[in-house]
């Protein structure tokens, strides 16, 4: 026996992170769809599961809920489906439409915790659909623990598994205790965007298209393989997702013109599907005026590439503030042994105190930082030092609030 496990369509979603492509993402969401339906005959899969959250929200529009019954109807197979936290199925909700009162015959909204079974290819299907949004009850307490020496049993379930750090015990929490204690199979999880798999019995499949640049292994459907009751589940991640979220993180460093031009270099191998890409790039490193110029210029040429671009510049240290920033800790002691301490720990490597001292300012006393801490009783982190990436942000925050002074 074999089928196909997904969740999290979303269909609906406004996408206002991505403003200005949102109704790209929004087809996409809806073309996937007609992926799956695709995976399923390519897989030759027995039947689909939806866990939950086919919709972002239970006021989607009649007309959107109408398209995806449309394509739900092509399928090959037979679609089972439940409601999520986001399109439960309480007061108000999409599927007590008259949208769903009339559905495509082989698609199953189960709206009950009910047995539903599949005598064609052996197998009893145990929905656990989502009544509310948020609650502290789980979802699967309602499937019988009989076991069963002949039938496949599958559970359906949409919810967190906050034991395992997915979610809290307010989120419609699962425990994958019911695996064992329910004799399942299977039991096919929705909730989570990205593919988890907490052991071969229960899984979360992902959002069949990325949502956000957060989500690291989303864009994939399950197909899920059992040979008989008992047997070991066997697991094919396959991929239907059309857009690709990427992050590129770069540091800029002297000589600055050159460190450009390896950005470019590095922007422009990213994708192979550029007009299907979302591009999340966040610099570090020391910039000046005229490079925020030629970064302005480079972003516009990527928008023009990819379909869409966002940059992050908090990480950027304004190159010629650094100069000014020693000049105005020369009368600050505390402030001159911050720095010093800073440099000590971001040029680990070839630091010379005295030299440093002497940068600041010769003719003051240079401040303990060590005993100043220890008589404020500063807070320390857990490992009791201070990370280069700490030290990078207490250096930028200095600068800020010069450039602050300044004006």
């Amino acid at each position: 026996m074999r089928f196909l496990h997904t969740a999290d369509w979303q269909i609906g979603m406004k996408a206002d992170h991505v403003a200005e492509v949102a109704e790209r993402v929004r087809e996409a969401r809806l073309e996937a769809i007609d992926a799956i339906g695709r995976a399923a005959s390519e897989h030759k899969v027995d039947f689909v599961l939806v866990a939950g959250d086919v919709f972002e929200h239970n006021q989607v529009g009649r007309q959107c809920a109408r398209d995806v019954l449309r394509r739900l109807g092509t399928f090959p197979v037979d679609v089972y489906m439940i409601p999520g936290n986001h399109d439960h199925a309480g007061a108000g909700s999409i599927y007590s439409t008259g949208v769903f009162q009339q559905v495509p015959p082989n698609v199953h909204v189960l709206l009950e915790p009910q047995p539903i079974a599949i005598n064609r290819v052996n197998t009893v299907l145990f929905p656990c659909p989502v009544k509310q949004k948020r609650t502290m009850s789980d979802p699967t307490e309602w499937i019988p623990a009989e076991p069963s020496d002949n039938t496949i049993r599958i559970g359906l379930a949409h919810g967190s598994v906050s034991d395992r750090g997915f979610g809290d015990f307010t989120d419609n929490p699962i425990s994958l205790a019911a695996v064992g204690a329910k004799h399942l199979d299977y039991l096919a999880l929705g909730h989570w965007h990205s593919a988890v798999q907490f052991s071969p019995r229960a899984c979360y499949s992902g959002t069949p298209e990325t949502t956000k640049h957060s989500e690291r292994d989303s864009g994939n459907v399950l197909v899920v393989s059992i040979d008989r009751p008992g047997a070991e589940p066997q697991i094919t991640p396959v991929r239907v997702g059309r857009l690709k979220w990427l992050e590129v993180d770069y540091e800029l460093s002297e000589p600055l013109l050159d460190s450009l031009d390896g950005l470019r270099s590095k922007l422009g191998e990213l994708s192979e599907d550029p007009s299907n890409t979302l591009v999340r790039l966040k610099l570090t490193g020391v910039s000046t005026s005229e490079i925020l110029l030629t970064i302005d210029d480079l972003v516009d040429d990527l928008k023009s590439t990819y379909l869409h671009v966002d940059v992050d510049l908090a990480g950027l240290v304004p190159g010629t503030a650094v100069d000014k920033l020693y000049e105005w800790a020369q009368t600050r002691p505390l402030a001159r042994a911050v720095l010093a301490d800073l440099r000590r720990i971001l040029c680990p490597q070839g630091y010379d105190e005295t030299a440093a001292t002497e940068e600041t300012d010769a003719g003051s006393p240079m401040t303990d930082l060590a005993s100043v801490a220890a008589e404020a009783k500063l807070p320390e982190d857990e490992d009791g030092r201070i990370t280069q990436e700490e030290a990078q942000a207490a250096l930028i925050e200095m600068l800020k609030a010069l450039e602050g002074l300044e004006r």
